[in-house]
């Protein structure tokens, strides 16, 4: 009985954009609106154990297996009225796929606030139900003050 209310859940986690590699023994999905892991499903067990996600109308919100970044967990009063959300902005910002190929994938998202860059590279094993997530953080330079030429 649990199996299947998780089954029908589902759906509701695939809605958005997502970027999904399949082996033909397990299918992985990542949902580009917030970037967390949302689906992941054995060919001969279709139970996903990342059905859950947020009750919210933001369309990047907390889904099935995301990563915090730039921070994990609450942010200071301080930093709360400048904005941060809780567990950073990585879970809170629409991601890019740059590439994919039958194995591997790659998306980027950009966190204004925190001016970092992330990239994540997934692998998927040819045959076997494993998996690599490699996320790679850099930061990003941006100019805040104007520039004055004289002659």
């Amino acid at each position: 009985m649990r199996a299947t209310k998780l089954l029908m859940l589902a759906p509701v986690a695939l809605m958005a954009e997502t970027l999904t590699l399949d082996n033909g023994t397990v299918k992985m999905s990542w949902n580009l609106s917030g970037g967390g892991l949302v689906d992941f499903q054995l060919k001969d067990l279709p139970l996903n154990p990342f059905t859950w996600e947020e009750k919210s109308t933001a369309p990047a919100h907390y889904r099935g297996h995301f990563l915090c970044l730039d921070r994990w967990g609450q942010p200071s009063a301080a930093e709360i009225s400048a904005g941060v959300p809780y567990h950073g902005e990585a879970p809170r910002v629409e991601w890019r796929q740059l590439g994919k190929s039958a194995a591997e994938a790659e998306m980027t998202a950009r966190l204004p606030l925190a001016r970092l860059g992330v990239k994540r590279t997934v692998q998927i094993s040819e045959k076997r139900a494993i998996f690599a997530s490699a996320p790679c953080a850099e930061k990003c330079m941006y100019i805040t003050r104007g520039v004055s030429c004289s002659t």
